[in-house]
């Protein structure tokens, strides 16, 4: 829920009351329920906030919030989905409440264990605490870097701090310049700034994900990365069936505390193994609590389905599958196809990153709004945690010396020939596929099914290699940046996403498992296709590709979007642009433009310059 903003001039000069209302506003669509501000008795500091009222809808839940004795105050985005249990802990130690939320609890857990209340809360947030007795500030994200953070540091000058980096366009006497070191980073790699925690701009940093940063007038700002998944895993059965009990009791149990709030909650629903559990769950945890919904919205979750009619992209044919098997409706949105270059330009100058797949997640969330949700349920993390990507199996191919090698590479042949199918299955549904987005998907597997195994296999753990692999992805090189990119989209609109597979004890639980409880049997996710088992239609649960979210390039570029692309090609700013050589860029863009002979290797080359190129010059 909410942005979060605050500013702090370490020089000694006062912060105004319009100075920071102005800063906080540029954050109205992430809570338009609500504004406030606070500024410290020294008039140096102010924080701001903007409210998207889902836990505790009073006045009595407005932010910036102060403890009892009006020494801690706090402005926060997120959730913390145990604060009811928490807050019984803390009144058995003294504390008293005034309010139902869960921001006061995070006040009253900072008090009672300091910087260690971290490790007391379940969910998501990023928050930043001003102590008014000492003079300093404390700032902090969530494990997983669910919910954004942004600053500007200048020792001896300015601190100042913001949910989007959209923000600091109207931060007084400072000017956000582009970084052309960074640009040129995000260009090639879509992923590198979100794992340094850079950003485009010159001197805008990100918090990562599980680190804190304190800071006081007198000293350096203090920045320590709090959580390390490795260092929280547990002990697990060796039987796959009491593993599966285990999960199961998670994962049902992170999706239940997920559907604590005083709204209504919706679900996306892509068709896809990892959505499609989450509705079921849900489905479940009603009809098994339908006695006590103390806990539950009234209203059921309603399914949102995104479809992309006439394109490859389109997994309505799958959602549809669930949708029937429960016997329950669903609200369809489809893409905005007028002035999709007008449209295109407004979403990545919103979001002020570079990317390298235009954005359409927001439209989703935009219904979803429309529909009067504030809150929805969805399925990221899986791939990352379970090997959903096709790359984590080949990469774990090539790196792995085991005696399972041959076991794994056959693994990764059947999942080839399961693409092919799904290939086909498309086809027979009378949908264009003709832009050659599956071939890339088989292509980027051709090389390993084909290749030659070695003669000798070398005994070597085959877990490790595998762990590292799902490790990195999931902390650093991939998810880090997704949920960038699904919190812009999503709070573009007032409607805050909840995760229940980046529940912290399903996380740990699930990186301490051994892999064949992961992958095996021709098949990813093993582990959660098998508590799915009479939950979901088998066309579902054992679905082994899927294409996710994604903007229909090759449709678009080869046809609304072809004639904006030649506009742009042919700019001076493009042309003469000190990033790129412009004119060979050009030059061969324009080829493939004519000819309208985009394919989706292609799109997927181009797209992040001509990101960059709207964002900064256009």
């Amino acid at each position: 829920m909410c942005g979060i903003s605050g500013i702090w001039r370490l020089n000694g000069r006062s912060v105004s009351y319009d100075e920071i209302t102005e800063f906080n506003n540029t954050l109205q669509h992430r809570g338009p329920d609500g504004y406030g501000v606070y500024i410290a008795k020294n008039t140096c500091l102010a924080l701001g906030h903007r409210r998207l009222s889902i836990i505790e809808l009073s006045e009595a839940g407005k932010q910036p919030m102060h403890d009892e004795e009006a020494n801690l105050y706090i402005t926060y985005n997120g959730e913390i989905y145990n604060f009811p249990e928490l807050r019984d802990e803390l009144k058995q130690k003294g504390h008293q409440f005034k309010t139902q939320s869960d921001t006061e609890v995070i006040l009253a857990a900072y008090k009672q264990w300091g910087k260690e209340c971290l490790y007391k809360f379940n969910g998501m947030w990023a928050f930043v605490i001003w102590d008014e007795k000492n003079e300093s500030l404390f700032a902090a994200r969530d494990r997983f870097g669910i919910k954004p953070l942004y600053y500007v540091y200048k020792p001896e000058s300015l601190f100042a701090f913001a949910s989007e980096t959209i923000a600091f366009s109207k931060l007084k006497n400072f000017n956000k310049l582009i970084d052309s070191k960074n640009i040129s980073h995000a260009i090639s790699n879509s992923f590198y700034l979100e794992m340094v925690g850079n950003t485009i701009y010159q001197s805008i940093q990100k918090l990562k994900a599980g680190s804190y940063l304190y800071l006081q007038n007198t000293k350096s700002a203090q920045v320590h990365q709090w959580w390390h998944t490795k260092d929280h895993l547990t002990s697990v059965p060796h039987e796959f069936k009491k593993q599966e009990e285990i999960f199961k009791e998670l994962f049902y149990d992170s999706c239940r505390i997920r559907l604590r709030s005083d709204v209504n909650i919706g679900l996306t629903l892509s068709g896809g193994l990892d959505s499609s559990s989450i509705f079921a769950a849900v489905k479940e945890i009603y009809r098994n609590e339908l006695a006590d919904k103390k806990s539950l919205p009234i209203e059921e979750p309603q399914a949102f389905i995104a479809s992309f009619p006439g394109t490859s992209m389109d997994e309505k044919i799958y959602a549809e599958e669930v949708i029937n098997y429960y016997k329950t409706k669903a609200n369809y949105i489809y893409p905005e196809i007028e002035n999709l270059p007008e449209l295109i330009i407004k979403a990545i100058r919103h979001e002020d990153f570079i990317y390298k797949t235009p954005p359409v997640a927001h439209t989703i969330y935009k219904s979803i709004n429309k529909m009067g949700i504030k809150v929805s349920l969805d399925g990221h993390g899986s791939d990352e945690l379970l090997y959903g990507y096709p790359w984590m199996i080949r990469d774990l191919m090539l790196i792995s010396k085991s005696a399972n090698f041959i076991k794994h590479f056959n693994t990764y042949a059947q999942m080839r020939q399961n693409a092919k199918l799904s290939f086909l299955n498309i086809a027979k549904e009378g949908l264009n596929i003709a832009n050659g987005w599956y071939q890339k998907q088989l292509t980027d597997l051709e090389f390993l099914v084909n290749r030659q195994l070695p003669d000798q296999v070398i005994m070597e753990g085959l877990d490790n290699a595998a762990d590292n692999i799902a490790y990195h992805c999931f902390h650093y090189n991939t998810l880090p940046t997704l949920l960038r990119n699904w919190d812009s989209a999503s709070m573009r609109h007032g409607v805050e996403i909840r995760i229940p597979f980046l529940d912290w004890r399903l996380v740990c639980y699930l990186f301490s498992l051994p892999m064949k409880s992961k992958l095996n049997n021709s098949f990813s996710k093993i582990i959660l296709r098998d508590i799915m088992k009479n939950r979901l239609p088998d066309s579902i649960r054992n679905r082994r590709y899927k294409i996710g979210i994604n903007a229909p390039m090759v449709e678009w570029f080869n046809g609304p979007l072809n004639n904006w692309i030649a506009d742009i090609i042919t700019s001076k700013y493009f042309i003469e642009s000190d990033l790129w050589d412009g004119t060979k860029l050009a030059r061969s863009i324009q080829i493939i433009n004519q000819k309208k002979a985009w394919d989706q290797r292609k799109c997927d080359t181009f797209w992040p310059y001509l990101n960059a190129a709207i964002l900064i010059y256009k």
